[in-house]
């Protein structure tokens, strides 16, 4: 296995040279390591994100490997159920926890987030949160008694940062248009509509039955 790259503290992912930093379940492993807020993967039933990223929860509560879930336009759901957004699978969360909605309008990003009626509470930077509160990079959510959420929150438009009119996939052959978003496309695999979204991943690769879909138009509401 000289040519592939073993991250540190995931089972069984080698990795190509020049794929995706992101781990990403192989159908050769026979234990594949799930990623967390990624549909269609071994123990993680979450449903697939649908739609544009505007940031991420990271959190290290679990393990120092650290986990990761991407927050998507609209509401993203807390909880321990397996039918949340983001499923928290620890003993203090509860079924369906909180939530956090995200709203893009006129290039403004607007993010707040709401408890669920839990039983074991919702801190914001260690305060107990009662009703909503607004969301901001940096921001840490302590979800039941064990589950610290670090905010990352990425508004495009005020960074400065756009979608390439002349972008060029590596492989034009295995792109197909959607709109205004280029997106790779295999067989075997779903349309865009069901695809899992993960931005910013160069030389993506499909994971877990979806397809990668890279970029794509802003959505508001």
């Amino acid at each position: 296995m000289s040519s592939n790259t073993v991250i540190p503290g995931i089972k069984g992912q080698p990795q190509p040279v020049g794929a995706p930093s992101m781990p990403y379940p192989s159908t050769l492993h026979s234990n594949p390591t799930a990623i967390p807020g990624v549909a269609g993967q071994p123990g993680i039933p979450n449903a697939a994100p649908q739609g544009q990223i505007f940031g991420f929860l990271f959190s290290v509560s679990k393990t120092m490997a650290g986990e990761f879930w991407p927050l998507m336009l609209g509401a993203n759901t807390l909880g321990r159920g397996t039918g949340n957004s983001i499923v928290l699978a620890e003993a203090t969360v509860s079924e369906t926890h909180a939530s956090i909605h995200v709203i893009s309008r006129a290039n403004k990003l607007i993010v707040y987030i709401k408890d669920d009626k839990s039983k074991t509470g919702t801190l914001l930077n260690g305060e107990l949160l009662r009703g909503e509160a607004d969301l901001k990079n940096g921001d840490i959510i302590t979800v039941g008694e064990q589950y610290e959420l670090y905010v990352v929150l990425i508004n495009a438009h005020d960074l400065g940062l756009a979608e390439k009119p002349d972008f060029a996939p590596a492989n034009p052959a295995m792109f197909v248009p959607s709109g205004n978003a280029p997106f790779m496309q295999v067989p075997g695999t779903p349309s865009a509509a069901q695809a899992t979204v993960v931005e910013g991943q160069s030389g993506a690769m499909p994971v877990g039955g979806h397809t990668i879909i890279m970029g794509g138009p802003e959505k508001q509401f």
